[in-house]
């Protein structure tokens, strides 16, 4: 799967307003640029927000250093990634009424 569009998903999902900056994921560093642009994100929670975060990240590491280190990563991790990135910005990144 092609790092680009696995970069664009991650900040498709995590702010799609700001689709056009994700390039600034595309760093040998991504694990804590992902972490300082998700806790930006969050609205709501906040403590909580990054502990989940912190084990986000920590549990896929693995695959985000496949997409540093530009290696092939399957449909199946990629959803491994996605989906619990999903219920973050869900739980956390959506200011609640």
């Amino acid at each position: 799967m092609d790092k680009e569009l696995i970069l664009r998903t991650l900040i498709n999902i995590s702010d799609v307003k700001n689709q056009q900056e994700w390039k600034i994921f595309d760093s040998k560093d991504l694990i804590n640029v992902l972490k300082d642009y998700m806790q930006k994100m969050v609205v709501c929670d906040q403590q909580a927000a990054y502990k989940d975060i912190e084990n986000y990240l920590s549990k896929y590491r693995s695959i985000f250093k496949k997409i540093v280190d530009n290696k092939n990563i399957t449909v199946n991790e990629l959803s491994e990634i996605r989906e619990p990135l999903i219920d973050i910005k869900r739980k956390y990144f959506i200011e609640k009424n």
